[in-house]
């Protein structure tokens, strides 16, 4: 059984929250998806309760799939989505 430590104060620290290493697709479909299990990962990491991690072969490939989600917008416009979701 896996155990997680509660602090004190009801939040976990940079050390303890679990660290999740999605791929391609669960980035894509949380981004995109109004609820989910995809989007119910992304939701955990932006509350701070588990941290993101992905490798960069990840990364380009959600940018490359960006613009196609997003109905043709160009490199530039997908990179400045996700500039603005994830740095």
């Amino acid at each position: 059984m896996l155990e997680f430590p509660i602090p004190a104060q009801g939040t976990l620290s940079q050390r303890e929250r679990v660290r999740v290493f999605p791929d391609s697709n669960v980035l894509t479909a949380g981004i995109f998806s109004a609820w989910g299990l995809d989007k119910a990962v992304l939701s955990l990491c932006a509350a701070r309760i588990c941290r993101l991690v992905f490798a960069e072969a990840v990364r380009e490939e959600v940018e490359e799939n960006l613009p196609i989600r997003l109905g043709g917008v160009d490199a530039d416009g997908a990179n400045r989505c996700w500039t603005a979701m994830f740095v």
